[in-house]
């Protein structure tokens, strides 16, 4: 530093007698001088134009983009952090029924069936299904009974026809295996099945008293009938001797089935699930809840929220966490989940009695 000040001085001493280029001269030094100063501390980031060095230390608010991605990357997708709820459709009246699968969602209004593909804009009104009272779907087609005949028709995908499946009168509610194999549907007295093939007879699996709605998983049937106090009770697909769950469900309560898990809910408005050796409950009474779903990481169920409204409640299949991912101040009546996505329906908020369905992507 002392060999700079001397050669700056003598430079200082040989330009004074230049009258014009005094200035100039006073200017450039001075550049020059500073430039010479800073040369002798090292760089750092605290001036424009980045780093000094690779060995430089990153700051903590650097390093934050980077790091909020890893854990964003690692960390288990789940709602909150996800894709706001939209709008999938606009019913043309009170949606009494909705099934959901990769490809499409279809409902029942105004006792017909309406789809609409996932990712497509125009609905499509079913032909022949006035009168429609349930509805299942999946890959080969479309299946509805109907409540004044209590038959079931098979509508072939892609215009293949339709296959009468149940014309004896005794059809009521209906799902679809997740095997594809076989369509179910419940009796007053029994559950019963028959393979998806035009010239198939149709079989019991069980005995069950008034069956209303029950859920397919890979080897077993859960489902609620009126006997012994409102049954949750199960049995083997291929039939056999059914085994209660539980007792004192909602007479209104849908069963649903993640393909190893069944859930449920009890009269007293808690939800209920059965892990395949053991039915834990998932929320207490204080949950109110009217209707649940569940995918593969969760189960989800509505419950009236304070003032007025309706609320989605998350909760895990250990039951230790709770989250509500969905709070409106209108009603929520049908809730169907998959493992991408989460679907319901609002009652109209206007004159209209057009109900909405709603999707809320839940996983890549």
């Amino acid at each position: 530093m002392r060999d700079r000040g001397v050669g700056f001085a003598t430079f200082l001493l040989m330009f004074t007698s230049v009258p014009r280029t005094r200035v100039w001269i006073a200017v450039g030094i001075a550049v020059v001088g500073a430039l010479g100063f800073f040369a002798c501390f090292p760089t750092f980031d605290g001036f424009a134009g980045g780093r000094g060095s690779d060995d430089a230390v990153t700051t903590p608010e650097a390093q934050a983009p980077d790091a909020q991605a890893d854990v964003l990357d690692d960390a288990p997708r789940d709602v909150e952090r996800d894709s706001p709820p939209v709008i999938f459709a606009t019913a043309g009246g009170a949606i009494r029924e909705m099934v959901v699968d990769d490809m499409r969602v279809c409902w029942i209004s105004s006792s017909r069936v309406n789809c609409l593909t996932q990712g497509g804009t125009n609905i499509e009104a079913v032909g022949g299904t006035s009168g429609a009272s349930h509805l299942a779907i999946d890959r080969d087609g479309i299946y509805v009974s109907f409540s004044g005949t209590k038959s079931v028709d098979w509508l072939l995908a892609g215009d293949g026809g339709r296959v009468g499946l149940v014309e004896d009168g005794s059809a009521g509610d209906l799902r679809v295996a997740r095997d594809d194999a076989y369509f179910y549907w419940g009796t007053s007295n029994s559950l019963r099945r028959r393979a998806k093939a035009p010239d198939a007879g149709g079989e019991t699996i069980c005995a069950g008293g008034g069956i209303r709605t029950f859920a397919v998983d890979g080897t077993s049937v859960t489902f609620f009938h009126f006997l012994n106090s409102h049954e949750i009770a199960r049995c083997p697909k291929q039939g056999g001797s059914s085994v209660t769950l539980d007792t004192d469900a909602s007479t209104t309560t849908n069963v649903v089935s993640d393909g190893l898990n069944a859930a449920w809910i009890l009269e007293s408005g808690a939800v209920r699930l059965h892990t395949g050796t053991v039915v834990t409950t998932l929320a207490d009474a204080s949950a109110s809840a009217s209707e649940v779903a569940i995918d593969d990481r969760f189960v989800y169920y509505l419950h009236p929220r304070v003032g007025g409204g309706s609320e989605i409640v998350r909760v895990t299949k250990s039951g230790d966490a709770q989250t509500v991912v969905y709070s409106v101040d209108r009603v929520l009546s049908l809730l169907v989940a998959t493992n991408t996505a989460l679907f319901w329906t609002e009652a109209a908020n206007d004159a209209s009695t057009n109900d909405t369905i709603m999707k809320m992507v839940t996983a890549d």
